[in-house]
């Protein structure tokens, strides 16, 4: 199912049967891309943001937790899956990827940053997941190297808002799905306002996005803007217009949990944890971070990141769009 990066032929890894090619391998990760992680200052070419910079800090100080809400997911998606198999585009730590390996379902997991990938396996060992089922590949979704109509499922969660021309992801999508196969389409992306909107957040959210603007305004007199590709990209539209018959599943979840700022958002804040801080110099970066920190705790005093945000759920959506 997978294309030869040398014939262009249909092959599996790691060797080619018709021309012999040997796709790169090592620590487990197949390379299927010369593509470099990120992509944003050539304007002939679409840009895109990759994680390789971020790492860990994309889920704060808890990277190497599969949770609940997790687990539930990749149970619901590995009954929907079967005996099928599933693509995860933009896979990175493998949030989707693992929970669902831990019924056995078939995953190619991909991703364009190597860091995301090791990552990825860093995390199976720690939560005792196999990957025997698990095909794990350094792509660029822009080309993903797959044959047409080669996967049951497809997930492309958290991508398409850090990548110029986000349709040209979605048609990728379709080409490689089977006549049947079915787009996933989870909650992600930037403006999520699961849980921005209940009373017990508003301090939060208040705090957070003071210190958020306040970073930039100061990042602004030096001429660094955020980095923001496709932010107002409306994927579920666009899905609609290029698929078939949309699918609605509710699993039934029920959580309650809690968070600090300090522990969310700040540790990955200043670390560079954001795609929008991707091309902020370190330096700048740095200087500035600080100088929000000590306007903050000068103003609010050192308890504003012991300020928590409350999650309250009571059930998950998964949308799926079918290719007819």
């Amino acid at each position: 199912m997978f294309r030869c990066l040398k014939c262009k032929k249909r092959t599996n890894l790691p060797i080619c049967e018709e021309c012999g090619f040997r796709f790169e391998e090592n620590n487990m990760i197949f390379n299927l891309t010369y593509d470099p992680n990120m992509q944003i200052n050539d304007e002939t070419l679409e840009k895109y943001i990759g994680f390789d910079d971020i790492g860990e800090l994309y889920k704060g100080k808890y990277w190497y937790e599969i949770t609940n809400r997790d687990y539930a997911i990749g149970k619901e998606l590995a009954n929907i899956i079967n005996n099928g198999i599933l693509l995860d585009l933009a896979c990175g730590d493998g949030s989707i990827t693992l929970p669902i390996a831990k019924f056995g379902t078939k995953v190619i997991a991909t991703d364009i940053s190597k860091k995301m990938l090791s990552l990825l396996i860093k995390k199976a060992k720690y939560n005792s997941i196999n990957l025997r089922n698990v095909s794990i590949c350094r792509m660029n979704a822009l080309n993903i190297q797959l044959m047409n109509d080669s996967v049951d499922f497809v997930v492309a969660n958290g991508l398409l808002h850090l990548i110029s021309n986000p349709n040209k992801v979605i048609s990728e999508i379709y080409r490689v799905l089977k006549p049947g196969g079915k787009v996933i389409e989870l909650n992600g992306g930037p403006g999520n306002k699961e849980y921005k909107e209940i009373d017990e957040n508003k301090e939060y959210f208040s705090l957070l996005n003071e210190f958020r603007d306040r970073y930039w305004e100061l990042l602004n007199i030096d001429h660094i803007n955020k980095q923001k590709l496709s932010w107002e990209f409306n994927k579920s539209k666009e899905y609609e217009k290029i698929f078939g018959n949309k699918l609605v599943y509710d699993i039934d979840f029920t959580e309650e949990r809690t968070i600090s700022l300090e522990e969310d958002f700040i540790h990955r804040f200043a670390r560079k944890g954001f795609s929008s801080q991707a091309t902020v110099p370190e330096k700048n970066h740095m200087i500035i971070y600080n100088k929000v920190i000590n306007e903050f705790l000068t103003k609010y005093g050192k308890d504003f990141m012991n300020i928590k945000q409350y999650r309250h759920e009571k059930s998950i959506r998964i949308e799926m769009y079918e290719k007819v």
